[in-house]
């Protein structure tokens, strides 16, 4: 997005990259200065370019997790629980 003196800019999306936070959970750290791939927006082919970043978001996905685990085991608990035929 342009800067907020900017906003009657247009902007055009050229790239996109993604981080999987459960996957940064699962594997407890944090993402430090590290190169993910940029696809092309429009879709099409293999990436485009590289964008380092980091993430420390760890902290608080532990947090969420805390407050939220008894839940979490609960909707486990009833999916073991009911079968489909």
């Amino acid at each position: 997005d342009p800067p907020e003196d900017e906003q009657d800019l247009e902007c055009e999306d050229i790239g996109i990259a993604n981080i999987d936070l459960a996957d940064m959970f699962q594997e407890g750290r944090d993402i430090i200065e590290q190169n993910i791939d940029v696809f092309d927006a429009r879709g099409g082919g293999g990436p485009i370019g590289k964008l380092r970043v980091t993430i420390k978001a760890l902290h608080a996905l532990r947090s969420v997790y805390e407050q939220h685990r008894d839940d979490l085991e609960a909707e486990r608990s009833r999916s073991r629980g009911t079968s489909c035929s």
